[in-house]
């Protein structure tokens, strides 16, 4: 069983128990920073998130077929007060969890369903291959981007390329991408970056990163790079639990291929995986 088909195993068996990050995760048998890259690459939003939205899903049921007061129903699912469950239920619904009970019906709710069926790569993964390349410098373009919202990250990518030719010492002719891990409710810090000797200053509009040393496992997507989630997913949700490889909560790396084409998106990419062994 996967990371995130047990992570939706446990949530569904507890969706009125106090359920958190850590719970969740020792309960997968991985870490927090573990399920929380699983789940996020391979769903498409946060765990937590998820959570959320399935305790609001069901309370939404209850009030529809149940005979129960708003309040009771706000207190089994999670929420201290009828105020807070009523912003929460809205903001995911659109209506108001009176109105649900009101009419008793379900009809028109953008309800979200109990996972079945999980995005998976459409190939398997190739055994990887193990790098130590000590300390690693880079100069990049850094923003903020969310996991299951990534549209921006190739645009970052185009802003990026414009200023690639400014950096001084690089000594790496090709980009790599920095992908610090994601908090609790899906937000990280992406880099589009050129690797570059130590020290000298990033030019304007740009920031210095450094890495500290770490032991990578090398894993090659070869299809397009807009289905890149699919590797990543199914390196954290299937590869890696069951390898006995510890994932470290470092960034991971990923590095287009020596024939990578820009233009076309082709050409496969490189993903860099901070790992214990």
């Amino acid at each position: 069983m996967s990371v995130v088909e047990r992570a939706t195993w446990v949530i569904e068996r507890n969706l009125t128990q106090e359920l958190t990050l850590e719970s969740l995760a020792q309960a997968c048998g991985v870490s927090r920073f573990h399920l929380s890259h699983a789940f996020g690459q391979t769903v498409g939003r946060p765990v937590i998130q998820y959570l959320r939205e399935r305790r609001l899903s069901e309370a939404a049921c209850r009030l529809a077929r149940e005979k129960r007061g708003v309040l009771d129903v706000a207190l089994e699912v999670g929420y201290g007060s009828n105020e807070a469950f009523t912003r929460a239920f809205r903001a995911l619904l659109g209506v108001t969890p009176e109105a649900v009970k009101r009419r008793a019906d379900l009809a028109g709710l953008a309800l979200v369903e109990p996972l079945h069926r999980l995005l998976s790569t459409s190939e398997p993964l190739e055994e990887p291959r193990r790098e130590t390349p000590g300390a690693l410098n880079f100069i990049g373009l850094a923003e903020n981007q969310r996991l299951g919202r990534t549209a921006g990250i190739p645009g970052q990518w185009g802003r990026f390329m414009e200023l690639f030719a400014a950096i001084p010492e690089v000594i790496d002719p090709i980009p790599w991408g920095v992908a610090f891990p994601a908090d609790d409710d899906g937000r990280f810090r992406y880099v589009a970056a050129a690797k570059v000797a130590a020290g000298g200053l990033a030019p304007r509009g740009l920031s210095r990163l450094r890495l500290e040393a770490q032991t990578y496992l090398v894993f090659c997507h070869r299809t397009h790079a807009s289905r890149i989630g699919e590797t990543v997913g199914a390196i954290w949700n299937d590869w890696l639990p069951a390898s006995g490889a510890e994932p470290v909560d470092a960034p991971s790396l990923e590095r287009h291929s020596d024939g990578f084409d820009t233009t076309t998106g082709l050409g496969g990419v490189e993903i860099w995986v901070p790992v214990r062994l």
